[in-house]
């Protein structure tokens, strides 16, 4: 940590101020994967999240810095958005007012849909949705579509914030997103 600025010390240390550690018999899906895994399958693992972190870590066009943690858990949150509604964001406490399930896509069929997505929701003045992309468990190249969403959303100007959902609404395989408010002439 001593590599980070103060600034970035002290975001971590509020991101994390109400992080509690898992007891070993609540962590059900490590012990589920982990019991059934050979060697070779949890080094394609380790790959896969390496691959993550590496993309993750890139920054693009609205030069977003988005945390992502060996879990795979992702989040990025506007600097303006206040720290309450960033934890009623991790919390899933916002209303759904979409979702859209990414599974068996390819990643032009992926890329396509959800753009028309978010700009259906931003337009109609959506604050809040749920994208589900997988994990990435079937297939042999990891979370492509994770991955596509991700780049997708690090360059998608109207958001406020966006973090890795809940295990009850899918956990590292889906986000929830906030968008910023939108006027009153819904204007994107």
């Amino acid at each position: 940590m001593s590599d980070l600025s103060k600034e970035d010390k002290f975001l971590l240390e509020q991101a994390f101020a109400d992080v509690k550690p898992l007891k070993p018999l609540q962590n059900k899906q490590e012990t589920k994967h982990s019991s059934k895994s050979n060697p070779a399958q949890v080094i394609k693992k380790i790959q896969r999240r390496t691959r993550l972190n590496q993309l993750a870590s890139v920054s693009h066009s609205v030069n977003r810095d988005i945390a992502n943690s060996p879990s795979g858990a992702i989040s990025w949150f506007d600097p303006s958005l206040r720290p309450q509604d960033i934890q009623k964001l991790k919390h899933g406490h916002y209303t759904h007012q979409g979702m859209l399930d990414l599974h068996g896509m390819t990643q032009d069929q992926a890329t396509q849909t959800l753009n028309t997505f978010l700009r259906e929701k931003l337009h109609q003045g959506a604050r809040f949705v749920l994208i589900i992309h997988g994990k990435g468990y079937n297939s042999d190249a990891g979370p492509i579509l994770k991955q596509r969403v991700i780049e997708i959303l690090e360059s998608f100007p109207s958001l406020l914030g966006f973090c890795s959902a809940l295990p009850k609404d899918g956990g590292t395989g889906a986000l929830y997103i906030l968008f910023k408010k939108q006027r009153s002439n819904n204007q994107v």
